[in-house]
């Protein structure tokens, strides 16, 4: 069984819901941050600390990894993402590389 089967059926268990199919959800690596949101967790909470745990368990779906390091989307600008930062600063060289091949880098309009 695979760590996604078996994540997939915990959560089911935990919450008396009949698998119905094993699903992948992209979120393998925070698999078990996400299992300590117990449903006695969530029984036993106020109101409250119910849309504290709502907002905490969203936080970890909005998140993202790169090169080992944690980035919320939600909380960070959008240019200043590294994986925009990478890809805006390859733009230039990929167009450049491409107007060159197609020998179109002797027209104005390729100009940079």
């Amino acid at each position: 069984m695979t760590t996604v089967e078996s994540y997939y059926n915990h959560i089911c268990n935990e919450w008396g819901v009949q698998p119905t199919s094993p699903t992948y959800t992209g979120y393998e690596h925070v698999e078990e941050q996400l299992k300590s949101y117990t449903k006695e967790r969530w029984l036993l909470a106020s109101e409250k600390g119910r849309q504290q745990i709502e907002d905490e368990v969203f936080d970890i779906y909005r998140t993202d990894e790169w090169f080992g390091k944690t980035y919320n989307p939600e909380k960070v600008s959008y240019w200043d993402l590294p994986w925009e930062i990478e890809a805006h600063g390859r733009e230039c060289g990929l167009f450049i590389r491409w107007a060159e091949e197609k020998d179109l880098a002797k027209y104005q309009w390729t100009q940079v």
